[in-house]
């Protein structure tokens, strides 16, 4: 099964495992035809690709490329355990990645999409295309990685739009999210336009959309009341607002989605 068929480069996901010993190993000698993500569980790999040595502690990994010679230029001692993936894809450089050494910010991610991946590969219940989707997120997170690591700016974006997510279910502004960035509001707008396509203003205005979203479905809160709570103007600017870009007004959007969302819980 292939994925990104149209307009997109075709992946297909091959096998994957998890290594564990706790015997003297050595990464094999060899050349492999395909891509491989490996990331370090336990222990220490000693890796070698095309004569540049890498050491992989827990929670690093490395992106392999076909065609090259790699294997281990020293022997690991203890337990050592790493997840592996292999993949093939017909145009690498869509996928925008980086081969080579990297360091999740955040290692859980990486380890629950390898987790998730070992699981569809191998489970009897799910369609040939499931292995392959579970393989392009498992990607995904690593050019998240990759590109918070990498791009100019994108940490301090990162940063500021955890702490826009964690706040927004009180009134926030420009002025106030750079005030705790440290930066000049004029300066931090560019750099998050920059890095997202989009103004900080209008990302302000998305997070606090979905905590309205939410608070409509799980509270009985009135409009007015909810309008100011999240630091809306004024009632009508909330309605205004949520009517624009929601195409219904939020007694509306009550009324149609609040039934669902008890019988789903």
């Amino acid at each position: 099964m292939l994925l990104w068929e149209e307009g997109g480069p075709s992946l297909r996901y091959l096998f994957s495992g998890k290594f564990y010993t706790e015997e003297e190993w050595s990464h094999p000698r060899r050349v492999i035809d395909s891509y491989e993500v490996l990331y370090v569980q336990s222990g220490e790999v000693y890796l070698e690709e095309e004569g540049a040595p890498y050491t992989l502690g827990v929670q690093q990994g490395f992106l392999l490329r076909p065609g090259c010679v790699h294997g281990g230029w020293k022997t690991s001692r203890g337990k050592t355990a790493f997840y592996w993936a292999h993949f093939s894809v017909s145009d690498f450089t869509a996928l925008r990645l980086q081969p080579g050494f990297f360091a999740p910010p955040e290692p859980h991610r990486l380890s629950a999409g390898f987790r998730r991946l070992l699981h569809v590969a191998n489970a009897v219940n799910y369609p040939a295309y499931a292995a392959d989707a579970a393989m392009a997120s498992l990607l995904a997170e690593l050019y998240a990685v990759q590109r918070r690591d990498g791009a100019p700016g994108m940490r301090l974006v990162c940063d500021t739009a955890e702490w826009v997510r964690i706040n927004s279910g009180r009134k926030l502004s420009v002025a106030m999210v750079a005030d705790q960035a440290g930066y000049h509001p004029d300066y931090l707008c560019a750099v998050f336009r920059r890095e997202t396509g989009k103004s900080l203003k209008r990302y302000i205005n998305e997070e606090r959309m979905k905590v309205a979203k939410n608070r409509l479905l799980t509270t009985e809160l009135s409009v007015k009341e909810l309008a100011g709570e999240l630091g809306w103007e004024n009632e009508n600017a909330f309605i205004h607002y949520f009517t624009y870009h929601e195409g219904i007004s939020p007694a509306h959007y009550r009324n149609l989605y609040f039934h669902t969302h008890m019988n789903n819980r």
